[in-house]
């Protein structure tokens, strides 16, 4: 995530100052502000400070939560590989700006070869390429799309992989008012509300890949809603995550649940 580079290169630097006896500054992050919205690559670097931010809580509960424990010895010990929301098809438009649109265009083909980038209408884009499986005399190609919406007055997002005609990836972001916004992906969904870099609520349901979300389920974009006791509700998780007045806690479908503070900085 951009937020969690920053910080690392803010480290390196840090370091590298020391270590030649120059004087140390400190870099510090700004969150993007919602305001400042105006194209999908600007929803996009909002949508990428926010799942860093919700990572980065959800570690933070975790860490707390094995304070004093051990790894194989306390059957406490909690483990979680949470990479929410994982898909590529967003970041591959993070430069689709009206003044950065030739860079958007290498990037593009930087991912799909040499297939550009087309601008459909007012913030959406599409790319058509070939994804191929299996080698030599068995190899067989797919035609694949993808297709990019923004729309700014709910500043929202959408991206949207096909290949053979079947939705192989998508994830939608949309703002629900209130610096609340909703998270959809194959095995994710989620309302989050996120204020000036700081998580102060979360409501996720994460789906494993044998039970995925689809856009027959859902399509929020550009101007879906969603309620917490739907999400919390959602009979085929694997688990769920809730950050509500400081306390975030994890529910497993297996009835393992626990409950830990987050300090307020």
């Amino acid at each position: 995530m951009k937020k969690l580079l920053v910080l690392l290169l803010a480290a390196l630097m840090l370091i590298s100052l020391s270590a030649c006896g120059t004087a140390a500054q400190t870099v510090l992050y700004k969150p993007p502000d919602p305001a400042d919205v105006e194209s999908y690559a600007d929803v996009y670097e909002l949508y990428d400070a926010i799942v860093g931010d919700i990572w980065e809580v959800v570690l933070e509960g975790t860490q707390i939560h094995n304070e004093g424990l051990t790894y194989g010895e306390d059957e406490d010990f909690f483990t979680l590989l949470y990479i929410p929301f994982y898909t590529t098809a967003p970041s591959i438009g993070e430069y689709f700006a009206d003044n950065t649109m030739q860079q958007a265009r290498s990037h593009v083909r930087w991912f799909y070869g040499e297939n550009d980038l087309y601008i459909l209408g007012d913030g959406q884009y599409k790319s058509e390429y070939t994804v191929t499986t299996g080698e030599g005399d068995d190899a067989v190609e797919h035609p694949a799309l993808t297709v990019w919406d923004y729309d700014e007055p709910n500043c929202s997002m959408n991206a949207v992989v096909t290949v053979d005609d079947d939705v192989t990836e998508f994830t939608q972001f949309v703002s629900q008012g209130n610096d609340t916004y909703l998270i959809y992906t194959m095995e994710d969904l989620a309302l989050v509300t996120w204020v000036e870099g700081t998580v102060t609520a979360l409501y996720h349901t994460h789906r494993d890949a044998d039970h995925p979300f689809t856009l027959d389920d859902h399509d929020f974009f550009p101007d879906g809603t969603i309620t917490k006791e739907e999400i919390l509700g959602d009979p085929d998780n694997e688990y769920t995550i809730t950050l509500e007045k400081h306390k975030l806690t994890y529910t497993g479908a297996d009835g393992e649940t626990w409950t830990e503070t987050i300090p307020v900085d």
